[in-house]
């Protein structure tokens, strides 16, 4: 297997460059990088198209990937399987470049002082109506009592 266990581990945790990495890892691995390919290419082929599929399948990344039989026929499956792992590297890289886009956007917004905004919703406005009521309530029984002890005589 080409895959290790801290691989593995380090795909888990990083999803988006962890695919990156996988094609990487499955392509130095290959024979030859083209469309002639050899025999020691459709097993490293084959496992990293079985671990995409899991990855994929686990939802640590969210790609519609295409699905296909393998046949058993080393030139179908081998070009099927490098077809995928072109739609992968290209799905990771704009992931990669959205979260990046994001991650700066949200570090200057911060640094230019844009404020927090939340927008009450109508169920939010009731129950803060509902509660402001309700203080006012306590507020006059508590003033009620005040004036009630006040109203005492004093102790001689």
């Amino acid at each position: 297997m080409i895959f290790s266990e801290d691989f593995l581990e380090y795909l888990r945790s990083n999803p988006i460059d962890g695919a990156v990495k996988l094609v990487e890892i499955a392509r130095d691995n290959l024979v030859v990088d083209s469309h002639d390919w050899q025999n020691e290419d459709y097993p490293i082929l084959l496992e990293a198209y079985a671990l995409l599929m899991e990855v994929n399948e686990s939802g640590l990344l969210s790609i519609n990937l295409p699905l296909f039989d393998i046949t058993g026929q080393k030139d179908r499956d081998c070009t099927a399987i490098n077809n995928l792992l072109e739609i992968v590297i290209s799905h990771c890289v704009s992931e990669s470049s959205r979260l990046k886009i994001e991650y700066m956007r949200s570090h200057f917004r911060t640094a230019l002082g844009a404020g927090f905004a939340y927008e009450f919703s109508q169920g939010d406005l009731t129950r803060l109506q509902d509660l402001i009521s309700h203080a006012n309530s306590n507020s006059k029984c508590n003033c009620q009592l005040v004036n009630q002890f006040n109203d005492l005589p004093p102790n001689t």
